[in-house]
């Protein structure tokens, strides 16, 4: 990871929960207030949408307001209570538990692991609320926040786990393996992220955020020409995006020096 780029990694998925290092919050406060308000819009979605554990909701979205108020001890302990609550509910051998926000999406995943797995019937699955999925979320912004990118890739990996179909916790993933200078691994993170950002209507607002950790790691690994491409892309879906814009800029300043 080269040093120009290293200092001006955190700021570039600027939409995403995890992108915010503890030493930048006051710089980009109101970004992390949007951020952490997603996972309370979340939730709210998936009250209507049933679940099991549907009363951690509250929970969830209190340890969010310790996180604002800089109580971060305080949260963790929150959702640790959360996810072991979850484990609780959670503990058939026999059923594969999943978090979907969206109905008709849930629908549509019964409607294919039959076709894709034998290891799985619809019959055996049980859906659980989202309020589970933005536990194992925040959580990980929490590891992030204090630079344990291998703790957040722990939790995000769980997430993936059990939301298939959600976006999210994949370009979080992209941002953990960019703290790690996991470069190419970071890059099909966020391609996969933005996979399913596109396939998946629910997970539509993560395209340009992914587009731009894309953008983020193929800086990191020198490829310019695909770097531009990416926030370009990014660009026609969040037009009026400054990091892009900037990352832009600083793509043609490297060319320049580089003689290109």
């Amino acid at each position: 990871m080269h040093g120009k780029t290293k200092s001006r990694v955190a700021v570039t998925v600027t939409v995403s929960l995890m992108s915010i290092t503890t030493a930048e919050v006051q710089a980009q406060e109101k970004q992390v207030t949007t951020t952490l308000e997603s996972v309370e819009t979340y939730s709210k979605r998936a009250t209507s949408s049933g679940g099991i554990g549907e009363d951690q909701e509250s929970k969830v979205s209190q340890s969010v307001q310790l996180i604002k108020q800089g109580q971060l001890a305080a949260a963790e302990e929150m959702l640790d209570d959360v996810l072991a609550r979850f484990a609780a509910l959670m503990s058939a051998t026999n059923v594969t538990y999943v978090c979907f926000r969206d109905t008709t999406e849930f629908r549509q995943y019964l409607a294919s692991v039959g076709q894709q797995t034998a290891r799985i019937s619809p019959d055996t699955v049980t859906r659980v609320h989202d309020s589970f999925a933005q536990a194992l979320q925040t959580k990980a912004f929490i590891a992030s926040s204090r630079k344990q990118w291998s703790s957040a890739l722990e939790y995000l990996g769980k997430k993936i786990a059990f939301a298939p179909f959600e976006a999210q916790p994949h370009v979080e993933k992209g941002y953990a393996l960019i703290g790690l200078g996991r470069s190419a691994d970071a890059l099909d993170a966020y391609k996969k992220g933005y996979a399913l950002a596109t396939a998946h209507s629910s997970s539509k607002t993560w395209q340009a955020a992914a587009l731009r950790g894309m953008g983020t790691a193929q800086i990191e690994l020198g490829r310019l020409d695909d770097a531009a491409v990416s926030f370009r892309d990014s660009l026609s879906i969040e037009p009026s995006n400054k990091v892009a814009v900037n990352e832009l800029k600083y793509i043609e300043q490297m060319k320049a020096r580089n003689g290109r």
